[in-house]
């Protein structure tokens, strides 16, 4: 996904990420994964200080799992320069 990018010449100062609430089924394992991806990213990038910063997911047709993965989306802050935007009470169920 972001491999041809890497390759120079190229400044990478910050990223901003949505997850997209299809992705949802698994909080705790994204948990995991999310600062994994963080750290890859500025890994592959060397980048090691840029900034990242996150959309938490919206409300979403009622899918019981999206608070948890809101939640998950927060394991990101314990990295450093990693910073969110809530997105919690926007959209109207299925319109977002």
């Amino acid at each position: 996904m972001i491999h041809p990018y890497t390759i120079g010449p190229m400044a990478i100062t910050g990223f901003t990420w949505y997850q997209g609430e299809a992705d949802v089924l698994d909080p705790d394992l994204y948990k995991c994964t999310f600062p994994a991806m963080i750290q890859a990213w500025r890994k592959a990038f060397n980048a090691s200080n840029a900034y990242f910063g996150f959309i938490q997911l919206s409300t979403w047709c009622g899918v019981p799992s999206i608070p948890f993965q809101r939640e998950a989306q927060m394991s990101a802050l314990k990295l450093p320069k990693v910073g969110y935007a809530t997105n919690a009470d926007y959209g109207a169920g299925c319109n977002i």
